[in-house]
């Protein structure tokens, strides 16, 4: 196999890595979901983070003029798993200090960023 096609392999294997990681949070598992929009937030920003380690390793790994549009490609993901490790940052402060107010607050946040980090997810998993 030239390095072309080692290439072409592991990209390939890094996307498919990625579409599973997306799909497992867009259809119910057999695990039992987390207790609360805050908790499935931090589960769901685990597993991006993951996501969005492979897909840059799947990058790094391509020719030089192919790398800057594939990493370009995660930069969506990327800027969503920042808000979204924010957000479960202080919503998980919240909840230690019993501020009911901040942990409303914060629960309703993380129901609204849930949507966006796995569309975020699943259009870094879409092979372009």
């Amino acid at each position: 196999m030239t390095a072309s096609g080692q290439s072409v392999a592991l990209f390939a294997f890094a996307a498919a890595l990625l579409l599973f990681v997306a799909l497992r949070h867009t259809s119910p598992a057999g695990e039992p979901p987390p207790a609360d929009a805050l908790g499935e937030l931090g589960a769901v920003v685990i597993d991006a983070e993951q996501a969005l380690l492979v897909g840059q390793l799947a990058c790094e790994a391509l020719a030089e003029e192919e790398r800057a549009p594939c990493l370009a490609r995660l930069d969506d993901l990327q800027a969503a798993v920042g808000v979204a490790r924010a957000l479960h940052t202080s919503g998980e402060v919240c909840r230690r200090q019993a501020q009911a107010e901040c942990l409303t607050a914060s629960l309703e946040q993380a129901r609204g960023a849930l949507p966006e980090l796995r569309r975020a997810m699943a259009q870094a998993a879409a092979v372009r």
